[in-house]
């Protein structure tokens, strides 16, 4: 049987695995259709594409796009924007430095009384092929942490936080950008209900689905009330597995999604 995913990392955001290295698994779990989508990032996209042309496998365009409401992230994945459109750029361009920016206040604000400073940060050079970003890297490698969830453990009462722009001003540029838009893994967002009225703001803001299949779903009737809320407001369905090649424990193709669970001839256009 074949599968969908639409939803995975490279080494070009927090991914440890290369775009050849993805495809390569992508062919193994038998995926016929699948995405890449970097965290506000298209920088792989091209290699992608011609990778997965060479071995015939279908490929859409993606990535990632992180907003910001009342200071809490949730993120966008968008699928067949045109990548030369500015405002899409300029939007990708201000959230990657909102990243970094973050990195730097991390560093900033756990400097004082350890031993490294700032400045040995920004000569710090990260090992893309280890997954995660700059300041989680940094601070394993000072000895201060061992993995990801000490790292949220220590920077989370800390005064520092990682801010996008608002989902009312992202969702029209990239819509202006052709792109489709999907909510992505709610069930991230969500750790004891569901949230209806937040799902019913991004829809109110022209949301074109919901990934409504992702690794987050706490039980089968979850995932099924995503589905017939899509179904009810006229939205498409996605799902992918938010596989990062081993940096967390995620698996490629989990969940196991077969077109006839997703709006297949919606995404399949795509690559027309």
């Amino acid at each position: 049987m074949a599968y969908i995913d639409l939803h995975m990392h490279s080494i070009y955001s927090d991914g440890r695995m290369t775009c050849e290295a993805l495809l390569n698994e992508v062919i193994e779990k038998n995926i016929e259709l699948f995405s890449l989508t970097d965290h506000d990032t298209i920088e792989g996209i091209e290699e992608m594409k011609g990778l997965a042309a060479q071995e015939g496998v279908s490929f859409i365009p993606g990535v990632e796009v992180a907003v910001s409401i009342e200071g809490k992230e949730y993120h966008l994945t968008t699928y067949g924007y045109n990548p030369n459109h500015k405002g899409f750029l300029d939007l990708l361009t201000y959230n990657l430095n909102q990243r970094k920016n973050f990195d730097i206040q991390i560093i900033q604000a756990l400097a004082e009384g350890h031993d490294f400073t700032l400045d040995d940060f920004l000569k710090y050079e990260d090992n893309i092929h280890r997954g995660g970003w700059p300041s989680l890297n940094f601070l394993i490698d000072a000895g201060l942490i061992q993995n990801i969830y000490e790292y949220f453990k220590l920077t989370q009462p800390l005064n520092v936080k990682l801010v996008f722009k608002n989902p009312e001003d992202v969702i029209p540029v990239l819509h202006d950008a052709g792109a489709k838009v999907f909510l992505a893994h709610p069930s991230a967002y969500f750790k004891e209900f569901i949230d209806i009225e937040m799902l019913d703001h991004f829809k109110s803001l022209q949301i074109d689905g919901i990934e409504c299949y992702s690794p987050y779903l706490k039980d089968e009737q979850e995932g099924d009330f995503y589905i017939e809320y899509c179904k009810k407001n006229n939205l498409k369905i996605s799902g992918g597995s938010d596989y990062h090649g081993g940096f967390v424990n995620r698996k490629m193709g989990f969940p196991e999604i077969t077109k006839d669970m997703v709006s297949y001839e919606y995404f399949h256009d795509m690559m027309k």
